[in-house]
């Protein structure tokens, strides 16, 4: 199992070289009686519905033990398609026509399926709302979407359908209000910052201006973001100038950063720019960005650096065309990046500086086209998000990333975001290290998603980490959206003792020739990934090796028949892949074969599912220790050795799944003290030495080392 090529490439192109979201978004409890179907009578979920419509076969099944929460799930298998749907869906509930509620459950699916709000007024009048397609999958998938209820409407249920030839298991729904609770504006020297003191009729402390040939009006109205007041400006016709309201300037520190936000309605897009008053007595403008039109009120975020020789500045909202304009719940002050436990700042993208995210990058490397972006509406939470448009490629990647933040090596970190995508995508971890170098781990691929989707995964912090940033990238030809990232402190759910795994790519002869005598030093068995094509050809292990092997109590597994990239490949190539595979190495030892590596650690949700139909478990290359919330039989986590990395690294490696009662899984390749041989491995060819360093310090732990298939018969009746 390799690292694909274009990783590698990162690293040695960039190796030394590494380069508050809108708040109060609050979710109420979930409206959802019995949302996990847990609770039944007479055999069937209470408060549940089943439906279809349409020219097709379904069978609604009410299983057990397959199940996302619980031990109940809501199955159904649809055959003879040709029209219409069929889905399980709760009892509808009551909601508020125009407030906005969220969506979520959990699923696993062989076809693409849809989500649709069925929503009903009074006099039984329904009507819908689209919240997406979902993509296929294997494994229990989250899916989660935002809504408004439509005007008139007073009740929801929610259709998560199958519309095919197929099986769809659904669990674990919510759904629950969203209340918008604007957050306190930060601390401010803006006075009435708000607009509810007045005088004369006027907000205090606050002035009007027009200029250049338009009609404008300017007005105190008696509504309002919060409070009850805001003002307006009103421009009917228009040939130059811009109209504003501002409030009065401020002093400000020269050099000093600072936040301006404030709330707006605007039926057309509107300028933000600051006004600087010098010492001299002198103007300076500096034009934060755009606001977009907006018919609900919205939160506009800048930040922007006082300069040399400024004595006080105010904020101009304005327009510069016919239209209106509303603001209210302005806000300057200096910025600080606190997140609390997130570890990235301005995870959301919300805030700006300039026409780019506040504590944001954006990279791309190879040959490719590329276009980022920093759109507005249409975000997960909040306003804005970041976006990458990839219309050419040939090689490389590109992706928006957080500024690098410092963490402590020796420890669990937990990383998620929120992404769109119309191909599939990679998620990797950049570590700069103390003595000047960078390490990249793979931490996921994520695949394509229509509406926003989770990923979430953990991993853990090499010795000699002092800084880290998280790459969500594309590296094809399409359009990845991404928002709410987030970097926390992990504490994994330990199993009832810690296990190591050793592993082994490829099925070397450098491997049996001179690892397999370390092995046997130490009294440790490993598991064989062998590819069955090239075994007996040069370089690479005999039938009769393979055969001694499984003799000697390795566990023989397989890395398909010719390790190409199944993601390259037909359903019926990637199916032979792992089919023929099994057979060959089952009549070979006269024994199941119930694991796999996929080949350059590649794979999707139909790869997946192909693979459980031959394997108990597959093991890919993200990097991390598995533990109770986080072991995915077909994903299993593991840790990569290179000829670069150290007994050191690999004893901190144990002693922290010993720590924490995980299962480390050590991924070799080939073992020769030859480190010219072109058979090999180059960086994943380890020497006799370097191994033998390395089981002696797993000897001294005392940890307890099984094969793959050991493990997971130990640790999945524990999840």
């Amino acid at each position: 199992m390799k690292f694909p090529a274009r990783i590698l490439a990162v690293t040695a192109l960039v190796a030394g070289l590494l380069l508050p979201v809108a708040k109060g978004v609050l979710a109420d409890s979930n409206l959802i009686a019995n949302p996990s179907a847990e609770t039944s009578s007479g055999g069937l979920p209470t408060g549940w519905l089943e439906g279809s419509w349409g020219a097709n076969t379904p069978t609604f099944a009410y299983t057990t033990g397959n199940a996302e929460d619980g031990s109940h799930a809501l199955k159904v298998s649809m055959s003879g398609y040709s029209s219409g749907d069929a889905k399980w869906y709760f009892n509808p509930v009551a909601v508020t026509a125009g407030s906005t509620y969220t969506f979520s459950d959990y699923y696993e699916a062989t076809i693409p399926t849809d989500v649709y709000v069925q929503a009903e007024d009074a006099n039984g009048v329904y009507s819908y709302v689209d919240l997406g397609t979902q993509p296929a999958s294997a494994t229990w998938a989250a899916m989660s979407s935002s809504f408004v209820v439509p005007a008139g409407d007073t009740s929801v249920t929610v259709f998560h359908v199958i519309a095919g030839n197929g099986t769809l298991t659904t669990d674990n729904y919510s759904l629950s209000e969203v209340t918008t609770t604007p957050p306190p504006p930060p601390p401010t020297a803006v006075q009435n910052p708000g607009l509810e003191q007045s005088s004369g009729g006027l907000p205090t402390d606050w002035q009007s201006n027009a200029w250049g040939t338009n009609a404008t009006t300017f007005s105190y109205l008696n509504t309002g973001h919060t409070g009850s007041h805001s003002v307006e400006v009103s421009t009917t016709s228009y040939s130059s100038g811009d109209a504003k309201w501002y409030f009065n300037p401020i002093t400000v520190q020269a050099g000093q950063e600072y936040l301006f936000s404030d709330y707006y309605e605007s039926n057309i897009s509107s300028s933000v720019v600051v006004a600087f008053t010098m010492a001299d007595g002198s103007s300076q403008y500096l034009t934060l960005g755009s606001a977009g039109a907006s018919s609900n009120w919205m939160q506009y975020q800048n930040l922007f650096t006082a300069p040399t020789g400024v004595q006080s500045a105010t904020v101009y909202h304005l327009i510069a065309g016919v239209g209106h304009l509303t603001t209210d719940d302005y806000a300057l002050s200096p910025y600080t990046s606190s997140t609390g436990g997130n570890l990235f700042a301005n995870p959301s993208a919300e805030i700006a500086s300039g026409t780019a995210p506040a504590d944001w990058q954006s990279s791309s490397w190879g040959t490719n086209t590329v276009k980022f972006s920093y759109p507005t509406g249409g975000a997960h939470t909040g306003n804005r998000y970041v976006e990458v448009d990839m219309t050419k490629y040939t090689s490389g990647d590109a992706k928006w990333f957080p500024n690098p933040v410092a963490v402590t090596p020796d420890t669990q970190y937990q990383f998620s975001d929120y992404y769109k995508s119309t191909t599939a995508t990679e998620v990797d971890v950049a570590f700069t290290l103390s003595n000047g170098t960078s390490l990249y781990q793979i931490l996921g691929l994520p695949g394509t998603a229509s509406s926003w989707s989770n990923f979430t995964t953990s991993f853990t912090v090499p010795l000699g980490a002092e800084t880290m940033t998280v790459y969500h990238l594309i590296s094809s030809v399409g359009t990845l959206s991404v928002d709410d990232e987030s970097l926390t402190a992990y504490q994994p759910a330990g199993f009832s003792q810690a296990l190591v795994t050793l592993t082994f790519d490829d099925g070397y002869s450098s491997t049996y020739n001179q690892g397999l005598p370390v092995l046997k030093q130490y009294g440790f068995t490993s598991t064989q990934f062998i590819i069955t094509d090239v075994v007996g050809k040069s370089g690479y292990m005999t039938e009769a090796e393979v055969k001694a092997l499984h003799a000697d109590g390795d566990e023989i597994a397989s890395h398909t028949v010719t390790h190409d990239n199944m993601l390259t490949e037909t359903a019926a190539q990637y199916d032979n892949e792992l089919s023929a595979s099994k057979t060959t190495l089952q009549n070979w030892i006269g024994a199941p074969v119930t694991d796999m590596a996929y080949p350059e650690g590649l794979y999707n949700a139909a790869i997946q599912k192909a693979t459980a139909n031959y394997y108990t478990g597959a093991r890919g290359v993200e990097d991390g220790l598995n533990d109770k919330n986080n072991l995915n039989a077909y994903d299993i986590k593991v840790q990569n050795v290179f000829n670069t990395t150290t007994t050191a690294q690999v004893a901190d490696w144990i002693k922290q799944a010993q720590a924490t009662n995980t299962w480390l899984v050590l991924v070799y390749h080939s073992v020769d003290s030859n480190t010219k041989n072109p058979v090999d491995e180059g960086i994943y060819n380890i020497t006799p030495t370097q191994l033998t360093a390395q089981l002696s310090a797993l000897k001294s732990s005392g940890a307890t080392v099984v094969t793959l298939q050991a493990a997971l018969a130990k640790l999945l009746p524990q999840k």
